[in-house]
């Protein structure tokens, strides 16, 4: 799918429901908390805040799957925030999204333990069917939800990235985590090694390395998408604000986990990326580049708050 196709809500589902481990494990495992017997599942207990009682191996992966349901709906809500899909989406849509959206333990899930404003947003907007003012933007900013779409796509089928961002959000692999990415970016000498080593022999360090660094171009392209939409320069509009929710989690955990040190590990992939251009240009030399304005501005922006709260402040006033 090019990001000048038009797309179908049955388009945009099957990206979150097209791999059965993915939100379709999710309907399962609600199906299973209905039933009766051996195989009915404790779907409060599986979706609880990691601070009740520690997340089992097998657990991660279920809720890994709630996640991509949740996900979907977050999708739904930008493309209706665009303007790119009707608020009105019709009575099968709203109904089968509304059951697992207001279903107690999911709810609880995005709501308290994990909040996330997109499916909240998107709950509103299918429990007013039309009959409240939630935000839409200009029809002019429509064509702008395809190329959000694919940017984002994109960043989700990144294996290494994949890697990355699972040891930004606490986990581990074969003993490896954030910790370990980070004290290796912070090494010129091994952050270089993982990036040149060959795919066959790159350990699960290596793969968190190398998603830094992809998602760090990730993150300058989104930034530039949303920066290609300001309207008013001193506040984002409600897209804006939208599609940021969408990663924001991803920006919330990057200022925490690496504070200080990210300008430094910015420069490691400028650095990188000099080095890069240098090969192709045939040319040689030493030392690092330390000169990243863009990329330092850009993950300003991304990190400080500032898309934050338009629909922050939108959804304190639907509650009224």
């Amino acid at each position: 799918m090019t990001a000048n196709a038009i797309m179908t809500h049955e388009q945009i589902r099957d990206v979150y429901f097209g791999d059965p481990d993915r939100a379709p494990r999710a309907v399962t495992i609600v199906s299973q908390s209905r039933s009766t017997g051996p195989a009915r599942r404790n779907l409060k207990r599986l979706l609880r805040h990691h601070s009740e009682e520690e997340i089992g191996t097998q657990e991660t992966w279920d809720r890994d799957a709630f996640d991509y349901l949740v996900a979907y709906f977050s999708m739904m809500e930008v493309a209706c925030t665009a303007g790119y899909l009707p608020s009105s989406l019709g009575d099968p849509v709203r109904r089968t999204a509304l059951r697992y959206l207001k279903n107690p333990a999911i709810l609880r899930y995005y709501e308290s333990n994990y909040p996330l404003l997109l499916p909240q947003l998107f709950r509103i907007r299918l429990e007013s069917n039309g009959r409240r003012a939630v935000p839409s933007a200009p029809r002019a900013f429509a064509s702008q939800f395809p190329l959000f779409f694919e940017l984002t796509r994109t960043r989700e089928s990144d294996g290494p990235i994949e890697t990355f961002l699972w040891f930004l959000d606490g986990g581990d692999r074969n003993g490896v985590d954030i910790s370990d990415t980070l004290n290796a970016i912070s090494s010129p000498k091994r952050f270089f090694a993982a990036l040149l080593r060959s795919d066959s022999q790159a350990d699960d360090l290596d793969l968190s390395i190398r998603g830094f660094v992809d998602f760090v171009d990730f993150s300058l392209a989104f930034e530039s998408l949303l920066s290609s939409m300001q309207e008013d320069s001193s506040r984002p509009s409600f897209l804006q604000s939208a599609m940021w929710h969408y990663h924001g989690h991803w920006f919330d955990h990057m200022r925490d986990e690496f504070g200080g040190f990210l300008r430094d590990a910015l420069a490691q992939v400028a650095s990188w990326k000099s080095r890069g251009q240098k090969r192709s240009r045939g040319e040689t030399g030493r030392g690092h580049s330390r000169k990243h304005p863009r990329t330092e501005e850009a993950f300003g922006r991304l990190l400080s708050g500032r898309y934050r709260w338009p629909l922050a402040e939108m959804i304190v006033e639907l509650r009224r």
